[in-house]
């Protein structure tokens, strides 16, 4: 089971939408259009707010899901479904290197090697009801998940390749000198000979550790994707997402962000993107 972080700041909510009582709060507003909406409607969105559907695995009443999308209390009920959905299913994933920070609305996953932070997903969404600020709500956040490849970086191995190449270069010049006959050399040629042989040793022993980190950074590369993979897997299958849903929207060579591959599953109310990524 996964690790939970829970970061509250009540400051960043509205002021009828506390983040302690937030289902009733829902159901309260939602009380307000009993007899306006549909029962069809009305009981489709309360079994939202309580858990009974479930946005991300449900795929019946499309063409309504997608008309109340224009309706502002649909998209925060239904951004509220999938904020609790997610939390579920990334708190059921069998990792516990996997830890989940949930700051109000904000909802992240990510693993921790070393010092750094490798985000596996990350989701948002508007839950204000203020009525000035529901004018402004114009998604309910799109789902993000990372998927690295199943290949160590191009950039470590040709590194690798090159410190290595170093070594090997360096060890044979030393093992030149050391058995080079130095009779009828001056004095000067000597000293020059054994400042080189010191510098050579030199060289190889700054070289020894940058070959070894190298390595390790090689192995935990492969280690992070093998966690990745876990993650993904456990991710898609609870959700009930076959892979051959997921379909591919773009296609790029991103240095920054490092993604090759964008893939989609759609729904009325939001996107699962998952980023493939160059690890």
């Amino acid at each position: 089971m996964a690790l939970i972080v829970l970061i509250n700041d009540s400051r960043r909510w509205s002021n009828d939408l506390n983040p302690d009582r937030i289902e009733d709060n829902l159901d309260s507003f939602l009380s307000l259009y009993k007899n306006i909406f549909s029962k069809e409607v009305y009981e489709y969105m309360n079994s939202l707010i309580h858990m009974e559907s479930l946005i991300l695995k449900d795929t019946n009443m499309i063409d309504l899901r997608k008309r109340l999308m224009d309706i502002d209390i649909y998209r925060i009920i239904a951004g509220y479904n999938i904020f609790n959905h997610l939390l579920h299913t990334l708190n059921n994933i069998n990792n516990r290197s996997l830890i989940i920070n949930v700051e109000d609305c904000s909802l992240q996953a990510y693993t921790k090697q070393k010092n750094n932070k490798y985000v596996f997903l990350s989701y948002y969404f508007y839950p204000n009801l203020n009525k000035e600020k529901r004018k402004n709500i114009t998604n309910i956040g799109q789902v993000d998940v990372s998927l690295y490849k199943e290949k160590t970086s191009q950039e470590l191995k040709q590194e690798q390749i090159e410190l290595i190449s170093q070594y090997q270069s360096f060890s044979k010049r030393l093992e030149v000198l050391k058995n080079y006959n130095h009779e009828g050399y001056t004095q000067n040629k000597k000293e020059e000979i054994l400042k080189e042989i010191d510098l050579l040793y030199s060289l190889l022993d700054n070289l020894k550790p940058k070959i070894k980190e190298n390595r390790r950074l090689s192995e935990n590369n492969a280690e992070l994707i093998k966690l990745n993979k876990n993650n993904y897997y456990q991710f898609i299958d609870k959700l009930g997402i076959q892979e051959t849903e997921l379909k591919q929207e773009t296609e790029s060579d991103d240095n920054l962000l490092g993604i090759e591959t964008r893939l989609v599953k759609q729904y009325p109310e939001t996107n699962i993107n998952v980023l493939v990524k160059n690890r």
